[in-house]
């Protein structure tokens, strides 16, 4: 199981408590719903920038670093930047290049991990808060994160959804990190993963012998044929979800 510590020197003592309890109800929504249980230890703190991000080189003695872009006690969007950033690093994002042509699948489905475990968070916290006066904060996080699919373009079949990829992969390509087309791709998976949490064990295989070359199709394929035989169907769920037929 990882360790997650908060190194901000700005907080308080108090609120480095607060923070850390969020944080941690990232990781236990993620153990508890998908059974995702990265090893690595975390050290988080705050960004001198104005963006989240888990950097891909490790700290001195090997720990992972998360930089947040938030300084107030506001929940749902610290739970939301953390859950981003600690998927890139249970996805072991730090094993590819970070401009890669696929770079743009990963910051999508890092945006799903937002969106899925704000709205898991959310419904424990209403019966198992981290703290008990913190029980009506749950809705919150709910409604963030039902806000930011709220008015996100939504295609009723893969053949649309793909079309509409098929259409946009340049712009995504050149630049991974356009959060409006992300969002789109995550919101175009949130119903999967939310009818099968299980989904997310493939995606902590994501990085594990990526195939960088080639076409998107081939990058799923060999996604697929590198997971051991139990994730198969799962990759293929998502890749058919995305119009891709493996």
């Amino acid at each position: 199981m990882n360790i997650i510590r908060v190194i901000a020197q700005s907080w308080g003592d108090a609120q480095i408590r607060d923070v850390q309890a969020v944080l941690d109800s990232v990781a236990h929504t993620f153990r508890m719903h998908a059974e995702i249980y990265p090893r690595d230890t975390i050290l988080v703190t705050q960004s001198t920038e104005q963006f989240p991000r888990a950097l891909s080189h490790p700290a001195p003695n090997g720990e992972r670093m998360i930089l947040l872009a938030t300084s107030d006690r506001k929940w749902s969007q610290l739970a939301f930047q953390f859950s981003h950033e600690y998927c890139h690093v249970f996805t072991k994002h730090y094993l590819t290049p970070l401009d890669h042509p696929f770079m743009w699948f990963e910051e999508s489905i890092c945006e799903l991990a937002s969106l899925w475990c704000l709205n898991r968070m959310g419904s424990d916290w209403t019966v198992r808060p981290p703290y008990p006066n913190w029980a009506s904060y749950g809705t919150s996080l709910q409604e963030y994160a039902a806000n930011r699919i709220r008015g996100v373009q939504k295609y009723e079949t893969p053949d649309e959804f793909r079309e509409w990829l098929d259409s946009n992969l340049v712009e995504m390509t050149s630049n991974s990190t356009n959060r409006e087309l992300n969002q789109i791709v995550a919101v175009q998976l949130y119903p999967i993963f939310q009818k099968e949490p299980s989904l997310w064990k493939a995606i902590e295989l994501l990085n594990q012998n990526p195939h960088l070359e080639g076409d998107f199709k081939s990058y799923l394929q060999r996604w697929h044929n590198t997971v051991a035989s139990e994730y198969r169907v799962s990759v293929r769920n998502i890749s058919l979800e995305l119009g891709y037929h493996l």
